[in-house]
């Protein structure tokens, strides 16, 4: 089992739980945020399947198929690492918006 680090912020305790039913873990920890009501989440030695180990690129891409778990992926990172800051490289691009026709 891998001993890494990692953290993320999540919206809500339901995101955390949404983690938590795709990956294993050695140890969790979470606590509340200020921060619009966040849920930061420490996780160490996070594995899937028959204990593969994650590394940060292989746990964003299990994380990206929580449906609305777009603050999670955009905050992931090694503890140490960690700003709980969403970064534009890692934000996820929205679709255009279009105009509707004004009614004459």
């Amino acid at each position: 089992m891998s001993d890494d680090v990692f953290k993320f912020r999540a919206e809500c305790m339901r995101g955390v739980g949404n983690v938590l039913l795709r990956v294993n873990a050695r140890k969790i920890e979470i606590e509340s945020t200020e921060q619009a009501g966040d849920v930061v989440t420490t996780i160490t030695g996070a594995t899937i399947g028959a204990g593969k180990a994650l590394d940060l690129a292989s746990f964003k891409a299990v994380l990206a198929e929580i449906v609305d778990g777009h603050l999670i992926v955009e905050t992931l990172a090694l503890a140490d690492e960690y700003t709980g800051e969403r970064t534009a490289s890692q934000r996820q691009p929205r679709s255009p918006r279009r105009s509707l026709p004004l009614r004459t």
